[in-house]
Order: structure tokens, then C-alpha cells, then sequence
């Protein structure tokens, strides 16, 4: 059965942690062959991606073809190679494809039944615009935008500490997409939100303060509170460079950018933005108290001063307990050890065992008192946390206004050698308008965020565009999705680049209307195959003269299992059931681990830094502790192993098997599958391939002794499985 053959593609990566000594090492390194001073190239004027975005005006031929203005950028280029495009995709095929794109999950039978037997001239666009309308859609493109921000529900640091508010902001990302909340705004509140809200409306205030969960999420290092806090803001004007701006921004933070022309002083401008503000911390092995969340129902002076009086409470308990433990603080602690010498000295010297006893009870009158003062001031310490646990419920992992100061340079990137002071301004060579003007006694990030967001901007409607275009396409205009630098690749179709970024922009920068466009192209309805001699001429498909053929990923698979078999459960999550905080006891020893399993949609699973979750580590899930742009795909004998033996494929074939035993007939049964798992009927070959192999596999069975009763259960759930993992399953054609 060749079509059910099993090919399978991802990637496993192993922990990712990193080293702060090791980090410093090398940027030493590197700082050590390019002098801070340096200067970079001066590329601003020749460089594409750091010139204005132009009105282009589409090319005019407009044929039968190339009705839609996206394809008339794209027929010259494949004209001047000799090339004609491939055929339209059938609408079974069709559907499957807008189907993944806009939710993430298969169409069910009746759904491409219906489609393909409306002839209705809108029926295309009534499907699209059915999804984007949906639920699942935020859900599925949400997801593209949490790789990018690095989203993870630990803090990353050496115990990895979970932060239990977290889920607000995976929410507020998956909101935006679903109500298409214009991108320029998406990008200032998620740089500004907390500046944005004190002259915002009340019911707009809180989803304002949440949004900032994408500074607030920087990756955690060492163990005391923002003990490494150079490194947090390090990632965060990586991420922010490198998510928005298409921009490799932390090149500058030990010397001048090799290749771009970002100044070290200019990392150091971006840097004082951070360094003004409020860092939310959410406890480590060294430090218990969670400090500086942002609240959301009550107002910042009333939380300080219930977050102050809280602190100063629990640092009174556990400034007893650790005296109580200290031998030499307390006389008691200080029996009960010599109780322990002098039973440990009994035993050896071979004293009567009567005599070890007595020692013994005296040891456990002496104990007994002292772990009942122990147990008092936990419980103490257990009511003082419950008392403020409703309050804590009611706050974001945000982060808020801090004391605004000018950053100085750290020569070669130690925070510890000092140089001169650089005032917060975007970066100069990528100025519009001049310098920033902030507001006195403010961080400036509201005006950074203007800046990054603004139309004139070069860059940021430039990155977005192209990123939606490559998850429509298989592959970008400028296949670096994460460097529009001079390091990146050059755009294959400049033009049509720009052309598209200007509409994002006229369009109220709406990604649904860039949606829209893009779908409607004759372009994307182009069949996966086409003429072998085309793929000599073209074989990366850079004219776009077929459709390229996708590799479904980790999230998209998993959640069409759960679908297919009928066992997903569309149902938002909300907050993971992490333990009470009041109990956490994590260390660099015994850091935070743990995998809570659900039925939901994969945006929802719980995603740690140091231990990466076990399905998406095999299946090249993003890494939760660098921003994302492109994941990488690669064959590993894990992800065999997993489709093969793992008890969740089990069961999805299981449930998938026990739908199609609900019908009597082998016929609809296999025709059953074909359409729930592929979204095809099967043709003749097809259902006498199936056919012979659940008889055989049957026959097999039976041999082995398998009960009579049970035979056809695990031989349509041994099919099952084999649609599940084949190649039509796991790819987009």
C-alpha cells in the first residue's frame, strides 16, 4: 500500500539552556575581533529593506489568468524563465489546503462534500470568509505570532519556575487574530500597553496591561531576582528586532553590527527603553515572593501597598524558619543535632541497645517540639499566601513603568565595565523623522513603540506581509523571514513585496484583508505538481509556477488526530493546573517539570524553557527560549517511533476505528476514512488496497489467538493508524 506508507519529517531538539558565563565568554570573543567604534557599513541608502516602502504599480497585462493583481506580479517573472503555471488544484484538494491555512485543522466530510458540489461563484469566497469568522482561526495563526514572541509558561531560569498568569497573554494573542486587531496596534500594545491604558477607555485597560506579556516573558538567567538582568534585556531587543523589525539587533550589543548599520551606541539607545521599565518576577529557587505584577482589578498604589505589607510578612515567617533551622540560632535545632551525634557515636561504639533507645526518645520528645514550631510557622506562612492568593489571581505577568534612566555602553557587553552614557533613541541609521522625543520622566517605550510602528517605517509592514505570505506559500519572498538585514536573503519578487506591504498599510493594516488578497490569487489554487522538466529550470519553485507542497506541523497534526478520531475538545483552557505557589520548592536540582495532558487544541498545551514538551520537541515545535521565525524540518527515528507506539496515536486510531464501525459496510468504511483523514474519496484501487489489507491483518490475527470479538476492532484500528501516519495525512498538496 504505497499511499499508506509512512514518511515522516520534524525535528527533535534537545534541551535548549543556556550558560550565562558561556554567553559572556563568547561575546567577549567576538567583541575581540571587531573594536567597539568600528563602524559598520553604511547601507542605509543602498540596501533595500532600509528604503521607504514604494507605491508600485502592478504590471498592466491582465489576461484570463491574471485577473488578480497578486498574479500579474508573478506571471512576468515566470514568462522570463519559460515557465507556465501548473494546473488549478481539484476542490477536494482545495478546501483541505484553506482549511489548514486559515484554522489548522482538517475539513470534515460533509464540509468538502458541500464545497465541491458548489458550483455558486462565491463559494470560494464564502469559505474563506467562513473561517476567518471562526474561533479555531485565532487559534491557528495566533500561534505563528506566540512563536515569535518566544511563549512559554516558565520563566526559564535555573529552577524554571512556572508562571501561572501566562496563559493571559496566549489568550490576548489569539483575541487579536480572531478580531483582526490592525497590526500596528497589535505591536504597540504589546511594546506600550501598560502607557496606552492610562488614557484608554476602563474595559480596554486590562487587555492593554496583558499585552505587555511580551517583554514581561524574556528569558530568565541565574537564581537571586533579575540577577542577570543585561541578559532579559537582551532578549528582549533580540526578539523585538527579530519578530517585528526583521532585524538581528543583539549583533550590536558587544560591537558595531558586522553587516547592518546598527551602532553598538544604538543597541545601548534601544536598551535604556528596557532598562526604564518594570520587570515582573515570578519567584526562584532563591527567592519564594513573586514581585512587581501588574495588577488588573485593583489599582497600582493599592497593590504595591497589598504586595509590600504581603512581602514584609513572609520574609518575617522565613526569616524564623530559617532560624529555627539554624543550630546556631537555635538552642533547640541545636539539641536535636546533638541527639543525632550522640545516637550516630552509639551505634558505633556497639552501646546496649536499651541505652541507644533512651537516647532515641529523648531525641523524639525534643524533635516532636521542634518540627510542631516548624509546622506553626508554615501554616503561617501556607494562610498568609492563601490570604493573597485572590489578589495575585487578579494580575498579569506584564510589565509597568520603572525609573527612567539612559543607558551607558557595556564595553564588550559587560554589564560591569561601563563607557558612556547613550541617550534612548530608535536606531539613528533607520530614522525618519529624526530623534525620539520623550516625554520627561517616562521610559519613552510608547514613543519606541510609535516609531517601530509607524508607516514610514521600512521594515515592519515589510516583515509582516512576508510572513503571511510564506504561510500561504511554503516559502517567503524573502526566504529569511527573521533578517531583512544585509546578511538575509534579497527578495525573490521585490515589487509585489512592496506592492503588498503598501496595501497592508491602506488597509488598516488588517491581516485578514491580506488574507483575502493572497487566497484569491489563481496562484495559490495552483496544483502541487506539475512538468518534472519545469522543476530543472526552477526547482526551489522561486516563480511560484505550482503550488508548494507542505509539511504539516507539530500543532497541525496533533490537533487533526484529535479531530479526526473525534476526541479533540474545542473548549479555550484558560490557566494550567500548575501546583499552589505556596508549595513550590524548585531548584537547579529539581526544576519545574511536568506535562499536562488534554484533548485540546495544541495552542493550549503547557510549554516549558529548560524541558521542552516531549511531543513538540520530536516534532520541531518552536523553542520556547529564542524567538521562532521558521522552524526547522528534519527526519529523526523518534517521530517513527512516535507515530508508531506512542499511546496517543493508539488511541486517535482507536477512535478513529470506532467511527467507522459504526457503518456495516467495508466499503463505506474505507470511503469513510479516505474522506476524514485525507478529505478525498478513495478511488477503486484505493478501497481494494484497504480492503486487502484489514483481511489479511484479520486473517493474522485470529492465527495469534486474538478473540473473535476483538478482531475487527484492532484490525480497523491498525488502518486507522496507517491513515494517520501516511503521507497524504501528514502533507498539504
Amino acid at each position: 500500500m504505497r499511499r499508506l506508507s509512512s514518511t515522516i519529517h520534524g525535528s527533535a531538539r534537545g534541551r535548549s539552556r543556556r550558560y550565562v558565563r558561556a554567553r559572556l565568554t563568547i561575546g567577549f570573543l567576538v567583541a575581540a575581533c571587531a573594536p567597539l567604534g568600528a563602524s559598520p557599513p553604511d547601507v542605509t541608502g543602498e540596501h533595500w529593506a532600509f528604503q521607504a516602502v514604494r507605491d508600485v504599480t502592478p504590471p498592466s497585462r491582465v489576461d484570463d489568468w491574471s485577473a488578480n493583481l497578486v498574479d500579474r506580479f508573478l506571471v512576468a517573472k515566470r514568462e522570463e524563465q519559460g515557465l507556465r503555471p501548473a494546473g488549478d488544484a481539484d476542490r477536494n484538494t482545495l478546501i483541505r489546503r484553506v482549511y489548514f491555512d486559515l484554522v489548522g485543522l482538517p475539513p470534515t466530510p460533509e464540509a468538502v462534500q458541500a464545497f465541491v458540489e458548489d458550483t455558486s461563484p462565491d463559494a470560494y469566497s464564502r469559505l474563506i470568509e467562513r473561517l476567518l469568522a471562526s474561533p479555531r482561526h485565532g487559534e491557528r495563526w495566533g500561534r505563528y505570532w506566540l512563536d515569535l514572541a518566544r511563549y512559554a509558561d516558565t520563566a526559564g531560569d535555573n529552577a524554571d519556575c512556572p508562571i501561572p498568569e501566562m496563559y493571559r497573554y496566549r489568550d490576548y494573542v489569539i483575541d487579536a487574530f480572531n478580531s483582526d486587531k490592525p497590526y500596528d496596534r497589535f505591536v504597540r500594545e504589546q511594546l506600550a500597553g501598560d502607557l496606552m491604558a492610562r488614557s484608554a477607555p476602563e474595559e480596554l485597560r486590562r487587555e492593554l496591561k496583558i499585552a505587555t506579556g511580551f517583554i514581561a516573558i524574556a528569558r530568565r538567567f541565574g537564581t537571586e531576582p533579575f540577577q542577570f538582568h543585561h541578559l532579559e534585556i537582551e532578549d528582549t531587543i533580540d526578539t523585538t528586532g527579530q519578530a517585528i523589525l526583521g532585524m538581528t539587533l543583539k549583533c550590536a550589543r558587544c560591537h558595531d553590527h558586522k553587516f547592518d548599520p546598527i551602532t553598538t551606541r544604538d543597541y545601548y539607545a534601544l536598551y535604556g527603553f528596557f532598562e526604564s521599565t518594570q520587570y515582573p518576577f515570578t519567584g526562584s529557587e532563591a527567592k519564594k515572593q513573586r514581585l512587581h505584577l501588574v495588577p488588573l482589578e485593583y489599582s497600582q498604589e493599592e497593590y504595591d501597598k497589598i504586595s509590600k505589607t504581603y512581602e514584609a510578612a513572609v520574609n518575617e515567617v522565613t526569616a524564623k524558619i530559617h532560624t529555627l533551622r539554624n543550630p546556631k540560632l537555635d538552642p533547640m535545632q541545636n539539641a536535636v543535632d546533638q541527639f543525632r551525634i550522640k545516637i550516630k557515636e552509639a551505634r558505633r561504639l556497639g552501646k546496649p541497645e536499651e541505652e541507644v533507645r533512651a537516647i532515641e526518645k529523648e531525641f523524639q520528645k525534643v524533635n516532636a517540639v521542634l518540627e510542631g514550631r516548624f509546622d506553626v510557622l508554615m501554616a503561617e506562612l501556607a494562610k498568609l499566601h492563601d490570604a493573597h492568593s485572590v489578589v495575585f489571581s487578579k494580575s498579569a505577568f506584564a510589565v509597568s513603568e520603572g525609573e527612567p534612566v539612559d543607558a551607558k555602553v557595556q564595553l564588550q557587553g559587560d554589564p560591569e565595565s561601563l563607557g558612556a552614557v547613550v541617550r534612548r533613541n530608535a536606531p539613528v541609521a533607520l530614522q525618519s523623522n529624526g530623534d525620539l522625543e520623550i516625554p520627561e520622566g517616562t521610559s519613552g517605550r510608547l514613543q519606541l513603540a510609535e516609531w517601530i510602528s509607524s508607516p514610514r517605517n521600512p521594515l515592519t509592514a515589510r516583515v509582516m506581509v512576508n510572513r503571511i505570505w510564506r504561510h500561504h506559500f511554503g516559502r517567503g519572498l524573502v526566504e529569511t523571514p527573521s533578517n531583512f538585514g544585509v546578511a538575509g536573503s534579497a527578495p525573490t519578487h521585490p515589487e509585489l513585496l512592496d506592492w503588498l506591504a503598501r496595501r497592508f498599510i491602506d488597509s488598516g493594516w488588517s491581516i485578514k484583508a491580506m488574507h483575502r488578497l493572497l487566497m484569491h490569487s489563481r496562484t495559490y489554487r495552483l496544483a502541487s505538481d506539475g512538468l518534472e522538466e519545469y522543476e530543472i529550470v526552477d526547482p526551489g519553485n522561486e516563480t511560484y509556477w505550482r503550488y508548494q507542497r507542505n509539511q504539516l506541523d507539530a500543532e497541525a497534526v496533533r490537533d487533526a488526530m484529535l479531530a479526526i478520531s473525534g476526541d479533540l475538545d474545542l473548549t479555550t483552557a484558560g490557566p494550567h493546573p500548575f501546583p499552589a505557589i505556596r508549595t513550590w520548592d524548585y531548584s537547579q536540582h529539581h526544576p519545574f517539570v511536568q506535562v499536562y495532558p488534554t484533548n485540546r487544541r495544541s495552542v493550549y498545551l503547557m510549554t516549558q524553557r529548560i524541558e521542552r514538551h516531549p511531543y513538540l520537541a520530536i516534532f520541531d515545535g518552536a523553542d520556547t527560549n529564542q524567538s521562532t521565525g521558521e522552524r526547522s524540518e528534519s527526519i529523526v527515528p523518534q517521530q517513527a517511533l512516535f507515530l508508531m507506539n506512542h499511546p496517543f496515536v493508539q488511541e486517535r486510531a482507536q477512535g478513529l476505528a470506532r467511527r467507522l464501525l459504526k457503518s456495516l459496510d467495508e466499503r463505506e468504511r474505507i470511503a469513510r476514512a479516505y474522506r476524514l483523514a485525507w478529505g478525498r474519496p478513495p478511488n477503486e484501487d484505493d478501497i481494494d488496497q484497504a480492503s486487502a489489507y484489514v483481511t489479511r491483518y484479520r486473517e493474522q490475527l485470529m492465527t495469534h489467538g486474538i478473540p473473535p470479538k476483538d478482531v475487527d476492532a484492532e484490525a480497523w484500528t491498525s488502518f486507522a493508524r496507517l491513515m494517520l501516519t501516511s503521507n497524504e495525512f501528514l502533507y498539504v498538496d
